[in-house]
C-alpha cells in the first residue's frame, strides 16, 4: 500500500475511460460522422483532433467537429459501451475494504447501464450528473457525494481520467486523487499545482497495490 492513501476509507470512480472503455465508441462515432457528412476524411485526422481537444481540456468530439467545420453530428452510441477488463477484478479486491461509489458526468438512468454491465452492486451509490443536476467540475457533485457517504473528504479518494473534471475539483475539496491516464484524456498535461494528482497510473491494474497490502486483512474501512 502507498502510505499516501493510508487514511482513505471511501473511493469514488469516474465512469468513461476509467471503469468503462470508450475508444470503440469514439471510433464508431468518427466513422458515422464521416459518413453522415459525406466526407473524404481519414479517421486518423479525426482521431488526432480528438486527442488535441482532450489535451486542451475541451470536449474532444465537439472540438474535432469545429476544427473540421462539420455541421451534421451523430450521437454517442452507448450500445457499444464495455467494461474495462481490469475493472471487475479491481472492484472485487477493493469492495471488502473500502466504501465504493461513482461520480460521473452521464445522461439520465446511468445506474441501469451499470446493472447491465454487472457492476452496480459494488457501489453504495451512483451519482450521475444528469440525474442529480450538477455536472463536473462543479464541486457540488463532490459535496453531495461526501454527504451521502458520511465520510469526510480527507478520507476519500477520487479516481478518474480527466484532470479538469476529476482531479482538480476533488483535490480542491481535500480528496486524495489518482489520475488514470487512459482514453483520449491521456493526452492531457498537468498545467498547475491544482491539477497535480497524488498518483498517476496508466491502467486499472496499477491501482490495487496502491490501496491494498498483500496478505493483510484490512478491516478498518468496513
Amino acid at each position: 500500500m502507498n502510505p499516501l492513501f493510508k487514511d482513505v476509507q471511501a473511493i469514488y470512480f469516474d465512469a468513461g475511460s476509467t471503469l468503462l472503455e470508450e475508444m470503440a465508441i469514439y471510433e464508431d462515432r468518427m466513422r458515422r460522422t464521416i459518413l453522415a457528412n459525406d466526407l473524404s476524411l481519414s479517421p486518423d485526422t479525426f482521431e488526432t483532433l480528438l486527442y488535441e481537444g482532450a489535451a486542451r481540456k475541451a470536449n474532444p468530439y465537439q472540438y474535432a467537429c469545429e476544427k473540421l467545420n462539420i455541421k451534421k453530428r451523430v450521437d454517442w452510441d452507448f450500445g457499444k459501451e464495455s467494461l474495462d477488463p481490469e475493472a471487475l477484478p479491481l472492484l472485487k479486491a477493493l469492495q471488502p475494504h473500502y466504501a465504493l461509489a461513482m461520480i460521473a458526468n452521464q445522461p439520465p438512468h446511468f445506474e441501469e447501464r451499470l446493472r447491465k454491465l454487472g457492476i452496480r452492486p459494488f457501489f453504495r451509490f451512483v451519482l450521475g450528473s444528469q440525474d442529480v443536476g450538477f455536472v463536473k467540475p462543479d464541486q457540488r457533485l463532490y459535496l453531495l457525494a461526501i454527504e451521502k457517504m458520511g465520510i469526510p473528504a480527507q478520507n476519500s479518494l477520487m479516481i478518474g481520467d480527466r484532470l479538469e473534471n476529476d482531479i482538480r475539483p476533488a483535490k480542491a475539496l481535500g480528496f486524495h486523487t489518482i489520475w488514470l491516464r487512459a482514453g483520449v484524456s491521456k493526452a492531457q498535461k498537468i498545467e498547475c499545482r491544482e491539477e497535480e494528482p497524488d498518483q498517476s497510473v496508466s491502467s486499472l491494474k496499477e491501482i490495487e497495490p496502491l490501496l491494498l497490502e498483500r496478505g493483510a486483512i484490512i478491516g478498518k474501512h468496513l
